[in-house]
């Protein structure tokens, strides 16, 4: 499930994280400009036939416009940033299938993000945290400290509970 840690201790970590996208050239232009992210890959689609389909990947050395002028329909894009890689596919998923995607991620890189959004995307932004909604409705929450705290806890917010 992961790699063990210096105590020995397996680590559980995402190895991806994967989003339906309605325009998939503009998402990826998005998120390589917004978090610094390289392309590790472009698949299509190429046998339907198949229970899931089959996917073959586009050579690295060729771009969307050699798909493009080869009359190959990218169906799949996926970038990568240090540990994180993204997953872009192209369509609509059914219904709001992803509430929040939280990412670890340290304070200079959380500052040079916070200083690429588009006006009206920043939700909160102070020392070691970022939220904000991209274009596609997603909200990222990016943090430099990995315990899970509540909003709550991190506001001082709690529930009262009465006399309980």
């Amino acid at each position: 499930m992961g790699e063990p840690d210096a105590k020995g201790t397996v680590v559980a970590r995402f190895r991806h994280v994967a989003l339906y996208v309605p325009d998939l050239r503009e998402a990826e232009e998005l998120y390589v400009g917004l978090f610094g992210m390289t392309v590790l890959l472009r698949e299509a689609l190429v046998d339907r036939e198949q229970s899931q389909g089959a996917w073959a990947t586009l050579p690295v050395d060729r771009e969307w416009k050699d798909a493009e002028a080869a009359g190959v329909s990218l169906g799949m894009v996926a970038l990568q940033r240090d540990d994180m890689v993204l997953a872009l596919f192209a369509g609509t998923p059914s219904g709001r299938q992803i509430h929040v995607l939280g990412v670890l991620i340290d304070e200079a890189a959380i500052d040079e993000i916070a200083g690429r959004l588009q006006p009206g995307a920043l939700r909160s932004h102070r020392h070691g945290y970022l939220e904000f909604t991209d274009r596609y409705g997603i909200c990222w929450q990016l943090s430099s400290r990995s315990p899970f705290r509540s909003s709550g806890e991190m506001l001082g917010r709690w529930i009262d509970m009465g006399k309980t």
